[in-house]
């Protein structure tokens, strides 16, 4: 839990989950936030193809909520130093849901990237989408509160 962190840590993990709530948090569901709550589907289906295989896009190209997700996860469990500094939130609620929803996200891909994905897909990546960002702010907000 980042409330158990060494002061050391809880920065490091500050400064991660900065750029995580930017890089996936603000953009796994940044189109979807300009349509109603009951949107057409062919928009929805714009909107959610945009936000979620191409959430991060820049001169290097496009990068999915998935790969997005895939590159600050080993730093999340530990496995790889941020700023030097390992830091361990494998056991952190909000990690582990949020390890969950990108699994789940990412077993609706290939659908999501089909011809014709099924309103069951649009209505769940959408979901899914909504909640990978609300775990992302909330656990920049965790961290940003434990700063000293």
């Amino acid at each position: 839990m980042i409330e158990r962190l060494p002061p050391a840590e809880r920065r490091a993990a500050h400064a991660l989950l900065s750029r995580l709530k930017h890089d996936l948090g603000k953009y796994v569901a940044f189109q979807q936030r300009w349509l109603g709550d009951d949107p057409d589907p062919t928009e929805l289906l714009d909107a959610l193809r945009a936000d979620l295989l191409a959430t991060r896009r820049g001169p290097e190209g496009e990068v999915s909520a998935v790969d997005v997700w895939g590159a600050a996860r080993p730093a999340l469990l530990g496995e790889r130093p941020v700023d030097g500094i390992h830091v361990d939130l494998r056991h952190d609620a909000d990690v582990v849901e949020l390890t969950a929803q990108v699994s789940e996200l990412e077993s609706w891909m290939p659908e999501l990237r089909g011809d014709a994905p099924s309103a069951a897909c649009l209505e769940r990546c959408r979901a899914l989408a909504l909640n990978i960002a609300d775990a992302c702010r909330r656990l920049e907000r965790r961290a940003r509160s434990q700063e000293t």
